[in-house]
């Protein structure tokens, strides 16, 4: 049987509503890696967060799990690396 527009609609809802959690641990994710990216703590945890940011696999999971474009999330920390932009977007920020 053929399921009427709106039982879609309301399904896709709850269904996004119940991924909220893994999304938003997602944007964390990827907000402390930012945050290692221009922090002052230790070289090892800026390179570490460098490389992720660079396009590495996990990086692509955790925007994927996000909704966001991991080429502009990599974009945006080639930026921050070469210090071109010194803010982070409001996605990232706690």
């Amino acid at each position: 049987p053929m399921r009427s527009t709106q039982q879609r609609v309301d399904t896709a809802r709850r269904g996004d509503e119940d991924f909220r959690p893994y999304r938003d641990l997602a944007v964390r994710v990827l907000a402390c890696a930012f945050r290692d990216l221009t922090g002052t703590g230790r070289s090892s945890d800026r390179e570490s967060a460098r490389v992720f940011l660079a396009g590495s696999g996990l990086m692509q999971h955790w925007c994927r799990v996000a909704a966001l474009d991991p080429t502009c999330v990599t974009s945006h920390a080639e930026r921050v690396t070469a210090g071109t932009i010194r803010d982070t977007p409001a996605p990232y920020r706690n």
